[in-house]
This record gives C-alpha cells, sequence and structure tokens, in this order.
C-alpha cells in the first residue's frame, strides 16, 4: 500500500551543508536513489548519488559551496517506482564573517530613527 501523499522531500540547509529528508511512499520500501546537481547558470552537474536502504530516509550533504542544489528522489517497491524533487540555495553571504555586530548595528539605527523622529 502506498502512502496518498505521494513522494515528498524536504531540505534543512546550514552554512556548508544540508540534510535532504525523503518520506517513505511505499509501505515496503526496497530503495530510495538520491542523486544532487550542482547548478550553475542553468547547467546541473551531478554533486553526489546516494543508494538508501529500507528505513532509511535522510542524506547529510556537508562542504557544501555557495549556489543552488538540485536533488532527485526514486523510490522503488518491486516493480514499482515514484520519483519527486526538491531544491535549495547555499548562501554566499553564510559562509563570510563580515566582523560586524549585526545586533550593535541594529541598535546603532532604532537610536537614529529615534533621533530623527524627535526633530521632526
Amino acid at each position: 500500500m502506498a502512502n496518498e501523499k505521494g513522494l515528498t522531500m524536504a531540505a534543512s540547509v546550514g552554512k556548508n551543508f544540508a540534510n535532504v529528508y525523503v518520506s517513505e511512499y511505499f509501505e515496503e520500501v526496497d530503495r530510495t536513489i538520491v542523486t544532487v546537481f550542482f547548478e550553475d547558470k542553468g547547467v546541473e552537474y551531478k554533486h553526489f548519488t546516494f543508494v538508501l536502504g529500507t528505513g532509511k530516509t535522510r542524506v547529510t550533504l556537508t562542504d557544501l559551496g555557495a549556489g543552488k542544489y538540485n536533488c532527485y528522489a526514486i523510490q522503488f517497491s518491486g516493480e514499482e517506482k515514484i520519483e519527486s524533487s526538491i531544491s535549495f540555495r547555499i548562501s554566499e553571504y553564510d559562509n563570510v564573517d563580515t566582523g560586524l555586530d549585526i545586533q550593535a548595528l541594529k541598535e546603532s539605527v532604532d537610536e537614529l530613527r529615534e533621533a530623527v523622529a524627535k526633530k521632526l
């Protein structure tokens, strides 16, 4: 028996890593193949391929560079198969230490707004 919602995927993304989750569509899953591509200027480059056994639903990707990643999953149960996909982005700015204290900047901006409001 299959899950009526279909094969779903989710991504939890960090600074240079991601966990990609694949639901179990079939009651008895033989295997799930997850292929990860890096996309640059509309062209996909194969990055990783994982074969998940029964009961395995997560792929952990580490040391990712900035950019867009597309993940495709194919799940098999006997002769049946179902496919799904998800995309996520690793920000180029998450890995950059600007040396700025964002909270201090916010407080300064708030003080400036209050000062300007008093002058008007």
